[in-house]
């Protein structure tokens, strides 16, 4: 877990001396505007981003139960259990912002979507940050006590997160561009996905159709970004 913590760490600690070691001061104080700016995000985007992947999710659940004629009720098991304790959402929420989306998407977002764009378009760059999440991730299967790890390296679950954090990426690379590079709105999507995740603990077929559903989406806002320049 000494490991774990200490991944965690790597891409803020990047992104941060990065910015610091190879930028000036207004390269600076930008960098955190993105960090802390809520005005940078739209009101519609502040919506799209929170509900986008719990919809998908309910949305892939219910499906799910439809095909399979699989209890709906049990893929709501993990939140009817914080539902019936509201007081444990909210430290529930806060940890798995501070263990995941806060400090990586200051490394992700906050400055390698940045410098990707200087040589590549937004969707490309959106990609390939996309591919480096996935493999970023791979030690954590190997370490007992992760979220990853109870996925099984190898199994289904593990191709539909790893394959899935592409999507995520052209996803949350749109959400980035839109809203005047928030690195706040990609810390928000990513929070997103990743609450949803657990806090629905959808059964193995809901999270397959709900990578679909995630890659359907993407693939739709790559066709929209496809003519971008960079």
């Amino acid at each position: 877990m000494l490991l774990f913590y200490l991944g965690g760490l790597g891409p803020p600690l990047a992104g941060i001396s990065l910015t610091y070691l190879r930028g000036g001061r207004d390269l600076q104080r930008d960098y955190w505007r993105r960090v802390f700016g809520f005005k940078r995000i739209g009101g519609w985007w502040y919506a799209f981003i929170l509900l986008a992947m719990p919809i998908l999710t309910v949305l892939s659940i219910y499906l799910t139960a439809i095909f399979t004629r699989e209890d709906p009720i049990s893929g709501f098991r993990s939140a009817r259990v914080f539902l019936s304790n509201p007081l444990t959402i909210l430290p529930f929420a806060l940890g798995i912002l501070v263990f995941g989306p806060l400090p990586e998407e200051l490394g992700w977002r906050g400055y390698a979507q940045d410098r990707l764009q200087q040589r590549f378009t937004p969707l490309l760059s959106s990609l390939i940050l996309g591919a480096a999440w996935g493999v970023w991730h791979l030690p954590t299967y190997f370490i007992p006590g992760t979220f990853q790890h109870s996925l099984g390296a190898g199994s289904m679950l593990f191709w539909t997160f790893m394959l899935g954090m592409i999507p995520q990426s052209v996803l949350i690379g749109w959400a980035y561009n839109k809203n005047q590079r928030s690195t706040l709105s990609a810390i928000l999507f990513h929070f997103s996905i990743n609450f949803s995740g657990e806090f629905f603990d959808p059964s193995v077929a809901a999270r397959g159709v709900q990578f679909i559903f995630t890659l359907a989406l993407g693939i739709i806002v790559a066709l929209i970004l496809r003519n971008d320049v960079k």
